[in-house]
């Protein structure tokens, strides 16, 4: 992996990241990435641990480029136990379909964020242009709350909170820009349609000197946009 290239890659804006935290990187915690396991409703390639290569390499980068004590290992919660996703104050949720969502696992959902916890959901696109679990977690989610969430301005915090994006960035699929719950005036769960995930696959590609799936600019943006994403739900 050519992590080191990277650096000039990021280096206009890296200066911020290095805000998060103040001493060595040993004198804190450290931040465990874990994705939230589910069930899909349809018969598909791509479920919900599809591709997880793609997260390692998106840990690697928030080492590098961060002050964080990053676990560069990705981790596993089921959404069927919420003694799981309690241990993790951030977890990732990807697919391509609709998923199931049980009286118990909605429970579960809504006492999670309840508790203080965030969930970043990213569609990861059907044939680069479908959008359906992009428009189940919606619906899903507007449902047990009993209120809609809320597409973000281009102008929002998460977009500039350490790399200054012009909204959301595109890989592929439907541009319907970021999209969040908020519980009590905290963003509890953040909602994108564009493949971001992909895109950490596509650069980690391009390092490699594969194929990338992905001009190298929008992946890049795609892992800036990851970063902004985690500081913004560990600092607000």
């Amino acid at each position: 992996m050519k992590v080191a290239s990277m650096a000039g890659l990021f280096a206009a804006s890296a200066s911020p990241l290095m805000a998060i935290s103040r001493g060595k990187r040993d004198d804190y915690e450290p931040f465990h990435w874990a994705r939230l396991k589910f069930k899909l409703l349809q018969n598909t390639p791509d479920k919900w641990d599809t591709h997880p290569w793609g997260d390692e390499f998106f840990l690697e980068m928030l080492h590098k480029r961060t002050s964080l004590n990053v676990d560069r290992e990705w981790h596993v919660a089921s959404l069927d136990h919420l003694d799981e996703m309690v241990q993790y104050p951030f977890l990732f949720m990807t697919s391509e379909q609709k998923f199931e969502f049980t009286q118990k696992q909605r429970q579960n959902f809504k006492e999670y964020l309840d508790r203080g916890g965030f969930i970043f959901a990213d569609d990861c696109v059907v044939e680069r242009t479908g959008d359906f679990f992009f428009q189940d977690f919606r619906r899903k989610i507007e449902d047990l709350f009993g209120e809609k969430m809320t597409r973000l301005p281009d102008d929002h915090d998460i977009y500039r909170c350490c790399y200054k994006l012009n909204g959301l960035p595109f890989l592929q699929g439907q541009n319907h820009g970021g999209w969040a719950l908020f519980r009590n005036g905290r963003m509890a769960a953040f909602l994108t349609p564009t493949d971001i995930h992909c895109g950490w696959c596509s650069l980690k590609l391009q390092l490699s000197g594969q194929d990338a799936w992905f001009p190298k600019k929008n992946s890049v943006d795609a892992v800036k946009m990851g970063v902004n994403i985690l500081v913004y739900a560990l600092t607000h």
